[in-house]
């Protein structure tokens, strides 16, 4: 079953998550040949999981990587994450590496902490320059690939979303051709130890048409279109190819 998977990043209100779940709760129907997963900011957990539909999966944007509940202030924990209902979550995303400094260790704690506790989980991979050679980028994908391949816990609940950062909210995204590649090598690599493999970075209803087509591609990563009733346009042309 295909995916659509929304990041909403920071950005939401209560009023936000009401408007857009009624036009998704609306669609309904039209979804149900995929699988559709909001990942809202913290303080909307509760009032996503409250407003959309129990169709739709609601997810978190990351996680503590260091305990499941302790003394990190700030840090939201697994035990918060669970009690909101949240079946998904988002790591290693390239803002929380950029911004927050997110280490490989880290990502590697969150991934091992969300699979033990039975989240599904949205691990981002990308290089982050336009230019580089397929041979460079592949590399910088199969070094993050390498979290999952030596994860000590069973790694069929996690999805691989391939999300070259200079593509992410900039309107410019990879040709079809060169995704297809990128997201073979992945398969290649993973096989079927994983649940399947995503694209991110400037979807919207326009350019996801031409990427349905893409061998061994499982669905969507989407940033900005997520944020208005777009999101749901963009699952049903999805829905409709599945």
């Amino acid at each position: 079953m295909r995916i659509c998977v929304g990041n909403w990043k920071m950005n939401g209100t209560k009023e936000m998550v009401q408007n857009i779940s009624h036009k998704m709760n609306e669609r309904e129907g039209d979804l149900a040949n995929i699988e559709v997963v909001i990942c809202v900011p913290y303080t909307l957990l509760y009032e996503a999981r409250k407003s959309f539909s129990s169709a739709f999966a609601i997810g978190a944007q990351t996680m503590c990587a260091y305990a499941e509940k302790g003394a990190y202030t700030g840090g939201i924990s697994m035990e918060q994450i669970k009690d909101a209902q949240v079946q998904s979550v988002i790591i290693g995303h390239s803002e929380r590496v950029k911004y927050f400094h997110e280490t490989e260790e880290e990502v590697k704690n969150q991934v091992e902490m969300a699979v033990k506790n039975s989240l599904s989980v949205i691990l981002c991979v990308g290089e982050h320059t336009k230019n580089g050679s397929l041979e460079e980028n592949s590399l910088i994908i199969k070094n993050r690939l390498n979290i999952v391949k030596n994860l000590g816990v069973p790694s069929a609940r996690i999805y691989i979303a391939y999300e070259p950062v200079w593509a992410i909210g900039t309107g410019d995204m990879p040709s079809a051709e060169r995704i297809q590649r990128i997201v073979q090598m992945i398969h290649d690599e993973m096989g079927d130890k994983i649940q399947g493999i995503l694209y991110g970075g400037s979807v919207t209803k326009e350019t996801v048409q031409p990427l349905l087509s893409i061998s061994h591609l499982a669905g969507f990563l989407v940033g900005n279109a997520s944020l208005t009733t777009e999101f749901a346009e963009i699952c049903e042309i999805v829905s409709q190819a599945s």
